[in-house]
């Protein structure tokens, strides 16, 4: 099967810095087809006590019901993340449909709700390859995870204290990813099965930081026999 993809992203970085509140991407700018994925990245900087909570930690404009996927929380040293993901959307028409993080009570330290439409990803997240860790210094990393199946699509997402200066090795940063910006999100497509993948991200200078890693798998093949009768 072909290789998942990603389609558009849309962010939001900082606007809010104390809980409860909401935190509102802008719409997606083209149109959504039925079936396809969203992935939420949701980070925060260090000192951060809120966290994605309630009836609907994540919500979107077509109500489209997420789940939690990974998260590892921030403490008074390091940076956080959660990942939601819903894996079959509704339809939506362009600039009809924006995620909306809903953050409980406590502090909120620079915020990011970041929120990516994947298409080909019907074999869902490959648990085997979701891997988030944290640290100090002037390269993020995660992993290594070992891909489960051929042609996932692997998402490395890291969020820091200071700014994103490239892709790691071996990635390419997606379009609303940009060197200086305190986050990024980074893609790579693994053809075969059994490859060891660590996300890393280069940071200006030393600082702290979060990475994770995953993996989303094709559609998983079915036979079909055809049965003729006489």
């Amino acid at each position: 099967m072909p290789a998942p993809s990603i389609v558009q992203s849309t962010l939001i970085d900082g606007g809010i810095s104390a809980g409860p509140g909401a935190q509102t991407t802008p719409n997606f700018t083209s149109a959504q087809s039925a079936g396809d994925a969203i992935y939420v990245f949701i980070a925060a900087d260090t000192g951060t006590t809120a966290a994605p909570s309630g009836a609907t930690p994540v919500q979107d404009t077509k109500g489209n019901s997420y789940t939690l996927v990974a998260h590892l929380a921030p403490t008074g040293t390091t940076c956080g993340v959660w990942v939601y993901a819903c894996q079959s959307i509704v339809a939506s028409a362009a600039n009809a449909n924006a995620v909306t993080t809903n953050w409980g009570a406590g502090t909120i330290n620079f915020g990011e709700t970041y929120a990516v439409q994947i298409t080909g990803g019907g074999g869902g997240v490959d648990a085997a390859t979701i891997a988030i860790a944290t640290g100090n210094s002037g390269l993020a990393s995660a992993g290594p995870v070992t891909t489960g199946a051929a042609n996932e699509l692997m998402l490395g997402y890291c969020f820091n204290d200071n700014t994103a200066s490239g892709a790691g090795t071996g990635w390419t940063l997606d379009t609303n990813s940009v060197t200086g910006f305190g986050a990024a999100l980074e893609r790579q497509t693994q053809a075969s099965s059994g490859a060891s993948v660590t996300a890393t991200t280069p940071i200006s200078s030393a600082a702290a930081w979060v990475q994770a890693v995953l993996g989303i798998e094709p559609p998983t093949s079915v036979a079909v026999t055809n049965i003729t009768s006489h």
